[in-house]
């Protein structure tokens, strides 16, 4: 039976730092993330979760991809909602979120692209001002995963196109 932690009160940044280790574990190879020292960064924050926890890494692991990914949801019409009036293209062939009825077109979609959408625009990486505001969207060949952090709702889309 899996371990249920509770997260409440755990500052958005920390959150914010082990939700971006699980993309990053997610969207790199082996060789990539040794080299990085943002990895090594981002791994410090999970160590020191998990030992102020009394947690094993593993327990860390299951507890964050239970959080904020386990939920997958089905789209209707090719579209997923993310956010309010945010919703993501399944069918394309590019990364595509559309924000008000304005489409925003990223990398082709057997590509990983991560993006933050806030205040009603896409936000380049590494602009997003204020995280409690943003909604972060992970695009990966098979699904689209998001996080919106104004309301603690996160969950992922399966992409109903074949990518080789």
């Amino acid at each position: 039976m899996a371990k249920i932690y509770d997260w409440t009160g755990t500052d958005m940044r920390v959150v914010l730092k082990l939700v971006g280790m699980v993309i990053w574990l997610g969207a790199c190879s082996v060789a990539e993330t040794e080299e990085s020292q943002e990895f090594s960064d981002l791994l410090g924050v999970l160590v020191d979760y998990a030992s102020q926890n009394q947690m094993s890494m593993a327990d860390v692991r299951e507890e964050l991809a239970a959080l904020t990914w386990n939920a997958e949801y089905s789209s209707k019409g090719g579209a997923g909602r993310v956010g309010p009036d945010t919703y993501v293209d399944v069918l394309a062939s590019e990364n595509v979120i559309s924000i008000n009825g304005v489409r925003w077109t990223g990398l082709e979609s057997n590509t990983v692209q991560i993006v933050f959408v806030v205040g009603g625009e896409v936000a380049s990486e590494g602009a997003v001002s204020d995280a409690d505001e943003a909604t972060l969207v992970v695009f990966t060949p098979t699904h689209i995963r998001y996080f919106d952090f104004r309301v603690n709702q996160a969950g992922k889309y399966r992409r109903a196109i074949a990518n080789d």
